[in-house]
């Protein structure tokens, strides 16, 4: 991909060095830029493009009961953190949970509330601790009662 900015190159360039250096090491661990760069797929309702799009201001939106966005690593990574940046639309009736995948998905955080502010979470640690992962994923388990939908507005996930 063709890089017109040069400070646009700098991210890149970090998430290379990080590939590469995890090849000869054997693992990666996860910064957000690497996390930012990664194209998402699922079957949220509207925008799941937003969930990792370095921009506060958009979201992205399930209407249903396990919708989920799902991010595709190149190599497996280490996850140890994550936070998320809240809509103030919503009521806080709505939860998420956080999935990894290492040849099966399993919850890596489960009962997460909708944020009901428009401002970041504490970096937060899942009691289910580092995972190495290939993919993670952030799935809708109760809808917010407020649109009804539930939405968020950025997720970080790092080690």
């Amino acid at each position: 991909m063709p890089i017109s900015n040069p400070s646009d190159a700098s991210p890149l360039i970090a998430i290379h060095k990080a590939d590469r250096d995890a090849h000869h090491l054997g693992e990666i661990e996860l910064t957000v830029p690497h996390f930012q760069s990664v194209t998402v797929t699922g079957d949220f309702q509207l925008q799941k493009e937003n969930l990792n799009d370095n921009n506060t201001a958009t979201d992205a939106r399930a209407n249903g009961i396990n919708q989920y966005v799902e991010v595709k690593f190149y190599l497996p990574v280490l996850i140890k953190q994550y936070r998320h940046f809240g809509e103030v639309a919503m009521n806080g009736t709505g939860r998420w949970k956080i999935q990894y995948f290492d040849g099966e998905w399993h919850d890596w955080e489960t009962g997460m509330l909708i944020r009901t502010t428009a401002d970041w979470s504490a970096w937060i640690e899942p009691a289910a601790g580092v995972k190495l992962c290939s993919r993670v994923r952030l799935v809708c388990t109760a809808v917010d009662t407020a649109v009804p939908q539930s939405r968020i507005m950025e997720l970080e996930i790092k080690y």
